[in-house]
């Protein structure tokens, strides 16, 4: 809220100084300024506002890492993209162990698994049918 206004009923600023504009075209510039405001602040809230933590690394992991940055790529893409790797890599690797713990508790608790030969067997199927699709 403008500093020397209260709000009135039904949301209308209630001037209590001599701030708010009292021709026509102080007004429409005032509403224009805030609709301004509004909007910037609509599109750009939604955009990142967190920082990732700077670390020090050795002047040699730098220029190595700066060697393999894209065209027009910049250290912050290429760190941001790695994060966000890692992160779904983290997940993938999360996922893939919890389901291999229920599994052995299931083989553990019944004492029934599927041979070896089955499954390297659906698993080259699988393989085979990618390959297949790709034309290679």
């Amino acid at each position: 809220m403008r500093r020397g206004c209260q709000q009135a009923a039904g949301n209308r600023p209630l001037v209590t100084d001599s701030t708010w504009p009292t021709s026509d075209v102080g007004r429409q510039v005032q509403h224009s300024t805030a609709i301004a405001l509004v909007t910037q602040t609509q599109y750009t809230f939604p955009m990142k506002s967190a920082v990732i933590p700077q670390i020090r690394v050795e002047p040699e992991l730098r220029a190595e890492l700066e060697s393999v940055l894209k065209q027009g790529e910049t250290l912050t893409d290429f760190v941001e993209a790695t994060v966000r790797n890692a992160i779904a890599f983290r997940r993938v690797q999360t996922s893939f162990h919890a389901r291999a713990q229920a599994a052995s508790e299931e083989y553990h608790r019944t004492g029934v698994s599927v041979p070896v030969e089955a499954v390297l067997e659906r698993l080259q199927s699988k393989l085979d049918a990618k390959r297949k699709k790709l034309g290679r």
